[in-house]
């Protein structure tokens, strides 16, 4: 995205909205990405049983890469799978599994039948789909209540309702707590600027300026996530770019971050 913050800029938090403009980038799919099962049945009433919980596609996605899915269990055609785990980076590969749940209906059902997703281990009694149900939600539709049981990371469900996606406004909100954090935890600030540069979450000028060791860990952090917030504002699948944030925050060792990152999206869901 050309309007993402350049690595000249010095501006604080409250000025990336102004900043984060212009054209989507081509990476992705432009398809919305699709949620997931519910965990109670209040929630059933609300909540489409055929699409992926965030959670879901960074543990399947897990599984894939480190070859831990059974042969046996025909979840995915070798093609497929050998094209996720040579992705150039996880937002590649990210990308690749989500069109895979779009264009294989029977696929998020199977998963959950053979319990190889820890948190989808539950007896699923309803019948295979015998023709695809992939539900666009519509703008008119009015968010349901949030129901207490369904405010954990594992129960993030991916839809976009609105004009401005869940994504964006959950990293709007939690921007200064999100810098505060990271400036907190400076050892890690490297890794993560490599992460999401290399998962092309970040421009290059912003990965260059935030490696400079003249910033100080509050500047470095105040840049990769303005920059982030930009991305998830003007690419066309910001569900795609949240997830691979997640899973960088994850691997450098911020699991709290993450987690607190899909409590506060979940919010936005329903």
């Amino acid at each position: 995205c050309n309007a993402m913050i350049s690595g000249n800029d010095t501006k604080g938090t409250n000025d990336i909205h102004s900043t984060a403009t212009g054209a989507a980038p081509p990476t992705g799919t432009n398809k919305p990405l699709i949620g997931g099962p519910p965990l109670s049945p209040i929630a059933l009433m609300d909540i489409p049983d055929d699409r992926p919980r965030v959670s879901e596609l960074i543990e399947f996605h897990e599984l894939l890469i480190k070859g831990q899915v059974e042969e046996s269990l025909p979840l995915l055609d070798a093609d497929t799978i050998r094209k996720i785990r040579n992705a150039v980076n996880d937002h590649e590969g990210m990308s690749l599994l989500i069109r895979a749940f779009e264009e294989h209906p029977t696929l998020l059902h199977k998963i959950r039948t053979t319990g190889i997703i820890k948190g989808s281990l539950r007896k699923v009694e309803a019948p295979l789909p015998t023709t695809p149900k992939l539900h666009r939600p519509s703008l008119a539709t009015q968010p349901s209540q949030i129901e207490s049981t369904i405010n954990t990371p594992s129960d993030v469900p991916i839809v976009r309702k609105g004009t401005q996606s869940p994504e964006y406004i959950t990293m709007k909100e939690m921007l200064a707590d999100l810098v505060d954090l990271l400036a907190g935890n400076a050892p890690v600030i490297p890794q993560l600027n490599n992460h999401l540069f290399s998962s092309d979450l970040i421009p290059k000028a912003v990965h260059v300026t935030v490696g400079a060791t003249g910033l100080s860990p509050y500047d470095r952090a105040n840049k990769i996530f303005s920059s982030v917030l930009a991305t998830i504002e003007c690419h066309s699948n910001p569900n795609s770019v949240f997830s691979s944030l997640i899973i960088s925050l994850q691997k450098v060792g911020l699991k709290n971050m993450a987690s607190k990152l899909m409590e506060k999206l979940s919010e936005y869901k329903h």
